[in-house]
C-alpha cells in the first residue's frame, strides 16, 4: 500500500489533540498515532487521555516528511519504480518536444 504524504498544516497550532482525534486528523489508525508516540512525539504529560499539543504535532509531521525526502544530486534523476534517485541509462535521457508540448520518445 501506497505511504500518505501527511499535511503538517492540518494540526492547528493552539489545539490540544487526543489520539482518537489525531488519528481521524490524519485519516490512520489509532494504533499509528500510538506508534507515533513510541517514535518520539511528545505528549504534553502522563495523564489519561493522552494529550498532544498542536504545535508538536505539527512538529512532528514536518520532521518525518523532512526525513522522508531523496533529493537528486547532479547526472541524477527519480525513478518512480524503486523511489530513489539514480543514474538514467547510459548516462544520457530523451527529451522529445513537438508542437503539442512534451512527449516520451519512440521506442524502437
Amino acid at each position: 500500500m501506497a505511504r500518505k504524504r501527511l499535511n503538517p498544516r492540518l494540526a492547528k497550532m493552539h489545539y490540544s489533540y487526543t489520539v482518537e482525534e489525531i488519528a481521524a486528523l490524519y485519516d490512520v489508525h489509532p494504533n499509528t498515532a500510538r506508534s507515533w508516540l513510541k517514535s518520539g512525539l511528545t505528549a504534553i504529560d502522563d495523564a489519561r487521555p493522552i494529550l498532544v499539543a498542536g504545535t508538536e504535532l505539527r512538529r512532528f509531521i514536518e520532521d518525518q516528511r523532512a526525513g522522508a525526502k531523496k533529493p537528486c544530486p547532479p547526472g541524477t534523476m527519480y525513478c518512480f519504480r524503486c523511489q530513489a534517485p539514480g543514474v538514467p541509462a547510459f548516462g544520457m535521457a530523451d527529451f522529445v518536444v513537438d508542437r503539442r508540448g512534451i512527449r516520451p520518445p519512440l521506442a524502437g
